[in-house]
């Protein structure tokens, strides 16, 4: 599909050595000392609400009863990892493990190709990337705490907006609307604010609109 080809590639990237270098240690050193609790663990230090999306993942194929009625809106991702998990007979913590370190190494990866669109310098560049890799909340946070998946999806779906936004590819852009919703309902404000961006552009601003009307039908 031509709406695809972003050319996500580490050519993206663009990045010397030392820097490519530094970054990797960095990511190293995080994943090495990040600690990875256990179920019990994650419900005492800040993972409670993943408690829901476990129960679906349990549950599957079956729903699951008895969540909070707002997780059970963010059932896609829990629920093909407990699909996933029963038909391979894996266990489904250890594939929310391995799933939060992929989402949260995609996250800095996307981040990256933001920046180079954003035309960030060099040294700003690894900067930003650094602050991110080695910020408590973020990377080490989902990845000591992997039952909060949808989190982390989001935040990759937030960036992958951005970067639609600005390679102006709605194919994308319809894909990562549709799938943020499946993680939290935050999307419906992304949905709301273009409405708003529309009406300002075409009756204050007069000015080359980033979505045309067809498209915000769409």
């Amino acid at each position: 599909m031509v709406g695809w080809r972003l050319s996500l590639t580490i050519k993206n990237i663009n990045l010397n050595p030392v820097s490519l270098l530094i970054l990797f240690f960095t990511i190293t050193f995080v994943l090495i000392t990040t600690p990875f609790y256990d179920l019990e663990a994650t419900l005492i230090f800040g993972g409670k609400d993943g408690i829901d999306y476990f129960k679906i993942s349990e549950s599957a194929p079956q729903i699951a009863s008895n969540i909070q009625y707002i997780k059970s809106e963010r059932f896609l991702f829990p629920y093909l990892i407990g699909l996933f998990s029963n038909y391979f007979n894996f266990d489904i913590f250890n594939i929310y493990r391995i799933c939060s370190v992929i989402f949260c190494l995609f996250f800095v990866y996307l981040i990256t190709v933001l920046l180079e669109n954003l035309k960030c310098p060099e040294k700003l560049k690894l900067l930003f990337l650094l602050i991110i890799i080695l910020n408590p909340y973020l990377i080490r946070y989902y990845i000591a705490l992997p039952t909060l998946i949808n989190d982390i999806i989001f935040l990759n779906i937030v960036t992958l907006l951005v970067i639609s936004l600005l390679k102006k590819n709605y194919y994308l852009f319809y894909s990562a609307i549709f799938f943020g919703f499946f993680c939290r309902q935050n999307t419906f404000a992304f949905v709301l604010s273009l409405y708003i961006i529309f009406f300002l552009e075409r009756f204050f601003f007069r000015k080359k609109k980033l979505f045309d009307l067809k498209t915000l039908i769409i």
